[in-house]
């Protein structure tokens, strides 16, 4: 039997700033600041235990997101996941327009991200899962996703086309296929 909780750990930028936090606590440990340095090594410690997630539960189709300190979570409740059709990768970016004096203006791309989402059919607005800034990363969750809820994942890239990256399974589908019922049996009276 499949697992039915999926997590999808969005971000994890504590980290990379630990090093810092337990940099600075020594130094002000060396200086006599005791206070700060136990504020700043308490700090690090938080930092390389939060985590941004989003979580379904493919049993009961219900969704979360939000914070998770040493796996208690901090965040939204469970909430009911609409029906979706499938799962999109979209790519975004904001655009700098720059006039250099020689041409009409020079475009370049600033803050490039890839955002997942559930497309809600009927629905110009979709669930958006998280926004990550590696395509590759990206795409291995969208497919994960996909696969779990036996949904097709497609890409959309800068230029707006769209492009199949994995087919819909729907056997795979636990949560999605509509229950199997077996008539009554005639009653005798």
């Amino acid at each position: 039997m499949p697992i039915p909780l999926i997590t999808i750990v969005l971000e994890r930028r504590g980290r990379k700033h630990c090093f810092g936090a337990l940099l600075m606590a020594a130094v002000f440990a060396y200086g006599g600041l005791w206070v700060m340095a136990v504020a700043l090594a308490l700090f690090a410690i938080f930092l390389v235990g939060y985590s941004t997630q989003w979580q379904l539960n493919t049993r009961t189709r219900q969704y979360r997101h939000g914070g998770n300190l040493f796996g208690l979570h901090m965040g939204s409740d469970w909430l009911r996941l609409p029906d979706v059709q499938r799962v999109v990768i979209r790519y975004f970016s904001d655009f700098a327009v720059t006039d250099s004096g020689y041409s009409d203006g020079d475009e370049s791309s600033k803050d490039r991200r890839y955002i997942l989402l559930l497309s809600v059919p009927e629905s110009a607005q979709g669930l958006v899962v998280g926004q990550l800034r590696n395509q590759q990363q990206a795409v291995q969750l969208g497919c994960q996703l996909g696969r779990a809820l036996g949904l097709p994942v497609l890409e959309c890239d800068r230029y707006g086309e769209l492009a199949v990256v994995q087919e819909a399974d729907p056997a795979d589908n636990r949560a999605y296929n509509p229950p199997h019922f077996e008539p009554a049996p005639p009653i005798e009276t």
